[in-house]
């Protein structure tokens, strides 16, 4: 294929890629439903560890940029974004099982940061190669893919769990079991949709 073809691919393809960094970002919308499942079926889980969980996304997702100039070295972009995303996908579905303790908590918030900035810095190489006159206007597709992505993640998380719009106890800011019997479906579709967005992503970046 020419450069004509193989550059808005490549575009488009990041795009997608940064569609999948909303996730993390997207802790906000996920947090109650999360925290009602867990404390729901773990009674003596503390709620308050969720309260930290996005901070600690933002601690791993710095630990990725400052390792991503020697991780980019060891794979292509397209090959680091593919594995992301299956770390990513596997951090979503291990964590329906496994918010049990602190470090349960930290090692998912922690993976999900870290993978979701690796992801970020792999996907502008390969469009900026194609267009390094237009870097600032990449960012800008870019960036516009993330919170397209972020909004439509935190929509979603309200459609699969929450589609009757049941509001939350008022005494334990918990959902009820309702609600609560959507999370595990919503886990399972999120981590498939992160994986095949990741793929989507890989065949397109060359």
């Amino acid at each position: 294929m020419s450069e004509k073809v193989l550059g808005p691919l490549s575009v488009i393809g990041a795009g997608i890629g940064y569609i999948v960094v909303g996730f993390p970002h997207s802790w906000g919308g996920l947090n109650t439903y999360m925290m009602s499942y867990h404390t729901h079926y773990s009674p003596d889980l503390n709620p308050k560890l969720f309260d930290w969980i996005y901070s600690i996304i933002l601690i791993g997702e710095a630990g990725s940029f400052l390792t991503a100039p020697f991780v980019t070295k060891s794979l292509s972009s397209r090959k680091l974004v593919m594995l992301m995303s299956v770390i990513l996908s596997l951090s979503i579905l291990a964590s329906y099982f496994t918010f049990n303790s602190i470090l349960t908590c930290f090692l998912f918030a922690l993976g999900a940061g870290y993978t979701s900035g690796i992801i970020q810095i792999a996907c502008i190489y390969p469009p900026t190669s194609y267009y390094p006159n237009s870097i600032g206007k990449i960012s800008c597709v870019l960036n516009a893919a993330f919170t397209v992505g972020f909004g439509a993640i935190c929509a979603f998380y309200k459609i699969m769990c929450n589609p009757d719009n049941l509001q939350v106890d008022p005494e334990t800011m918990m959902y009820p079991i309702e609600v609560i019997e959507n999370f595990p479906r919503l886990l399972i579709t999120v981590a498939s949709v992160i994986l095949f967005f990741g793929m989507i992503s890989f065949i397109l970046m060359t």
